[in-house]
């Protein structure tokens, strides 16, 4: 299966705004994709950006998080990052870059998207953020949550699990080619 790309998601917005879904498509096969705005998960407006895509095939939804942080650190664009998002349950969600360049990293900031499954989602759904952790080859860094940002991940995975796929919002049909920005094989 192609790995979605979060190109698409850096267009859609990159400015924090409270999430909904932003635009649902279909593509020439008749498979769906559905993004969701993104809305800021830490301090400032952009500190952390996440945003959530659904993309269904034959019928199966396959969920993706995304993930933008901007740093004042800076990071090496070959370094693997590691993020680990502490809940306030202690269950720790991470996110890695597998560095098959699907995902975007600049010199103070990076972006990844990974794919979750349901049952994460409604993990996700019942816990606030507590903190997130980012791990580099050279660097470690921590962004602190704070209400009401602790929730952002939390109203996002609902929105996610409640939003029906089949139900037309801004729905449009694209060709293949349209959507080589969005899908890498």
């Amino acid at each position: 299966m192609n790995k979605l790309s979060i190109v698409l998601m850096l267009l859609i917005s990159v400015t924090a705004k409270s999430q909904k879904i932003e635009d649902r498509w279909l593509d020439s096969n008749q498979h769906i994709y559905i993004i969701s705005s993104l809305d800021t998960l830490a301090r400032g407006e952009k500190d952390c950006l996440i945003g959530g895509m659904i993309y269904n095939q034959d019928s199966i939804s396959i969920y993706c998080l995304y993930l933008a942080i901007f740093s004042s650190y800076k990071i090496d664009p070959l370094s693997v990052v590691h993020v680990e998002i502490l809940l306030e349950n202690g269950e720790i969600f991470a996110m890695e870059d597998s560095s098959d360049k699907t995902n975007l990293i600049r010199e103070n900031s990076f972006a990844i998207t990974d794919y979750i499954t349901i049952d994460e989602l409604k993990k996700l759904e019942n816990n606030p953020v507590f903190m997130i952790r980012v791990l580099t080859k050279n660097d470690r860094f921590i962004i602190k949550t704070s209400e009401p940002f602790a929730n952002t991940l939390c109203k996002l995975s609902k929105l996610l699990l409640e939003t029906n796929v089949y139900e037309e919002f801004k729905s449009v049909t694209h060709d293949d080619e349209d959507l080589k920005v969005v899908a890498y094989p």
